[in-house]
């Protein structure tokens, strides 16, 4: 019983690779017995931290406040509600008045809360990270953003450092068992910053992370090595969704950030006309379509800060 860290024994640290392109080195530990390894990679010109995480446990070890033997639903207080005892990867930060921002669907919110943790229902807080948590110091200089791969809980408080979910195992939601049956695999990044995370591109930034570049190979030369269907001039506006309805492309655009942003959608194929639309379909204004010397074509938009627009583009 009682609290368990990784650092209660030495660590082994082994370079698996030392290249111009791509360092990596792995760092094996054991927690309450159970082997514990992580993978940090620093590639070059990207400025994201890769980082892979593994336990390989032994047994079912009880995670958790207490060990909740008789669940019920009506119960104040539960097991699983406090983070504060489940098994967290931790990152202590060296900055001074720090805020909180995170990510929500369409949205970023700011933490006003002085802590993430409750013990029981009637004092339950936002304690949610969808994609990334940002830490940032009071003024706004420097800060540190995680992306988690998996929608989970973070902790955070005046005196307790920005920590990951990683594990939990007992009683929990609708009185299932949580039990360990297999090793815990997590895969995250770190993206260190100056300034807040609007400027910093951090929204730009999960983009890049959910959508990586895929590597195909071909035995025909292409004759274009570079080009994209649609662009958008700027790295606060995204394209969240592309779908046809006959012949019509309906595209979903998302600006991701606090303050209003304008910007061109650039299309690169032929297209006839383009009018914003409501979510029922129906037309709110036509859009201008602009040639531009290569040979494309550019809608301009002009969104409210987090807002949402769809393009529908007709090629007949």
């Amino acid at each position: 019983g009682g609290f368990k860290s990784t650092t209660e024994k030495p660590a082994k640290i082994s370079i698996l690779e030392n290249g111009p392109l791509v360092v990596s080195v792995k760092i094996e530990s054991e927690i309450a017995g159970n082997p514990v390894f992580q993978i940090i990679t620093l590639k070059q010109g990207q400025p994201l931290i890769d980082l892979q995480l593994q336990i390989d446990w032994k047994q079912n070890e009880g995670i958790g406040e207490f060990e909740e033997t008789k669940y019920q639903d009506t119960a104040l207080r539960k097991a699983f509600y406090n983070d504060k005892y489940k098994l967290l990867t931790l990152f202590p930060l060296a900055l001074k008045n720090q805020k909180i921002f995170k990510d929500a669907p369409f949205d970023v919110t700011e933490s006003k809360l002085d802590n993430t943790f409750f013990g029981s229902w009637d004092s339950i807080k936002n304690n949610i990270v969808l994609s990334w948590v940002d830490v940032m110091d009071g003024e706004e200089k420097y800060g540190m953003t995680m992306f988690t791969d998996h929608t989970t809980s973070y902790a955070h408080g005046k005196d307790f450092p920005l920590g990951l979910t990683t594990q939990y195992s007992g009683q929990g939601l609708w009185g299932r068992n949580y039990r360990i049956e297999s090793a815990t695999k997590i895969n995250y990044q770190l993206l260190p910053h100056q300034g807040n995370w609007q400027k910093t591109g951090v929204s730009y930034q999960n983009e890049q992370i959910k959508e990586p570049l895929q590597v195909v190979s071909s035995v025909v030369k292409p004759s274009q090595f570079t080009k994209s269907l649609m662009e958008t001039s700027a790295k606060a506006l995204e394209i969240t969704s592309a779908t046809y309805d006959g012949e019509d492309l309906y595209v979903r655009i998302f600006n991701a950030a606090k303050t209003a942003t304008n910007g061109k959608i650039k299309i690169n194929f032929e297209v006839q006309n383009a009018s914003f639309v409501a979510l029922n379909g129906d037309q709110i204004s036509a859009a201008d379509l602009v040639n531009n010397v290569k040979g494309t074509k550019e809608v301009t938009v002009n969104l409210k800060p987090f807002g949402i627009t769809t393009l529908k583009i007709s090629r007949k």
